[in-house]
């Protein structure tokens, strides 16, 4: 089976498992992206904070039974740049900067 992207809405109520994943793959994949360009120079601590709530979605859509399930997380709002909507790609593959 071939992933495909998922259109998430920003905010979005109760998301399903499958919207917490591109969630979490579109904050790690711009922060990467930005970093590895030098396009756009965020606050550590900011970075940090960002990369903890792409974990946390994670988290929570392990804990989702499946992904037609909505979970119990009532809302999510992240930061414009992470909102890639269409625009949002599924990787053909992933590599960490040192490669």
């Amino acid at each position: 089976m071939a992933s495909t992207v998922i259109n998430v809405a920003n905010p979005i109520a109760t998301p399903t498992s499958a919207q917490l994943c591109q969630i979490a793959d579109n904050i790690a994949s711009s922060i990467f992206t930005s970093c590895l360009n030098g396009a756009q120079y965020l606050d550590v601590y900011d970075a940090i904070a960002d990369l903890a709530a792409a974990i946390r979605c994670l988290a929570q859509s392990g804990i989702t039974v499946n992904n037609g399930t909505a979970s119990s997380v009532g809302s999510v709002n992240v930061r414009n740049a992470y909102a890639l909507g269409a625009n949002a790609t599924i990787p053909t593959s992933i590599n960490t900067s040192a490669v």
